[in-house]
């Protein structure tokens, strides 16, 4: 079987933008194989785009925003995506790969800065990340002034690739305007993913934080035992803790005030766990209730028919015993109430 021929640089870049996509928009969980065969291929596919603008040199250090063609601009996103990317892998400690994305995040910046692309309140939001200095509430109207910014960002996005989209003329003015239409969404690109880089450069900072903790905990007290080295909480007849105050079983701590105020403040009586309705359905897709039913008519009452001589006699019969017996026995007779 022949070796997989290298793709160019626009399919390995347009490669890593579907699998990138995908990722976003996936269900699975991060530790899911699929997931994380799509991330090592879009880091692989990254890698090879980073490659191909090294040796094409598309990129000069004293070249602005207008010195860069269209065509290339969109390379600049390469350093965005395999952070973005990184984040995502699990294949190394995590220590590791907070330091390889950020590591990443840092230099998209750093090239969007050079080249002149880096708005004024990015840089004075990296000043606020570095030094900490401004007020917790200047803190909070930078976060919610950005929220409101990169949704801005995400509705004009979404407009200019329906624009993109429309423009199929072939036209010499329609290919000028394909191509404005492609530079706007290349440049509102960039400044989402420099606003989501320097969100991340924020969470892993504090994550690097937490994570140094943790070894400092280990460090100190020894390493954490596993589940299996863990002793066993489900015994329930043992005691709660043992000598050093650790609990051996799970238990609940209640309160004998709260219970007896609950019974002086509640009702003398159980309250309904349903209404009359949803009892009667419930008993009915049990099958406990006979639906129709009911009185019978007075049309489907059984009656002799006249022509019956036999049937008439009989009735006639039984009306001439019970007179006979009313008769005999008045009401009320035979009741003496005890004066014998």
């Amino acid at each position: 079987m022949g070796t997989p021929e290298k793709l160019s640089l626009p399919q390995a870049f347009r490669t890593a933008e579907i699998l990138f996509g995908r990722l976003e928009e996936s269900s699975l969980a991060t530790n899911d194989p699929a997931f994380q065969r799509d991330v090592v291929e879009g880091i692989k596919q990254l890698e090879l785009c980073r490659q191909y603008v090294r040796q094409l040199d598309l990129f000069s250090t004293n070249e602005t925003i207008e010195d860069i063609s269209t065509k290339d601009l969109k390379y600049l996103l390469v350093d965005a995506y395999i952070g973005e990317f990184q984040l995502k892998s699990i294949g190394d400690e995590r220590i590791s790969v907070l330091d390889k994305a950020e590591l990443q995040f840092r230099e998209f910046i750093s090239t969007l800065e050079q080249h002149e692309i880096l708005r004024d309140e990015d840089k004075k939001y990296l000043e606020m990340q570095v030094n900490a200095s401004f007020s917790a509430e200047r803190q909070r109207a930078e976060k919610i002034a950005r929220f409101k910014r990169e949704r801005a960002l995400n509705e004009s996005l979404k407009l200019l690739r329906e624009q993109s989209v429309r423009s199929t003329s072939t036209s010499t003015e329609a290919d000028t305007e394909d191509d404005e239409i492609g530079r706007e969404l290349t440049l509102k690109m960039l400044e989402l993913r420099a606003i989501r880089a320097m969100e991340h450069l924020g969470m892993i900072k504090d994550e690097k934080k937490l994570l140094q903790k943790v070894a400092e905990h280990l460090r100190e007290h020894g390493e954490l035992k596993t589940a299996a080295q863990q002793p066993s909480r489900m015994n329930r007849d043992g005691p709660l803790m043992n000598e050093k105050g650790q609990p051996l079983r799970p238990f609940v701590i209640t309160s004998r005030r709260e219970q007896l105020q609950q019974q002086v403040f509640g009702p003398g009586y159980n309250l309904p766990t349903m209404t009359v309705d949803e009892y009667l359905q419930r008993e009915m897709e049990r099958g406990n209730v006979i639906t129709g039913g009911g009185e019978v008519p007075q049309a489907e009452k059984e009656e002799p028919e006249d022509h019956d001589d036999g049937a008439n006699d009989e009735a006639t019969y039984k009306a001439r015993q019970w007179d006979a017996f009313k008769d005999d026995n008045p009401r009320g007779w035979g009741n003496r109430h005890g004066k014998g």
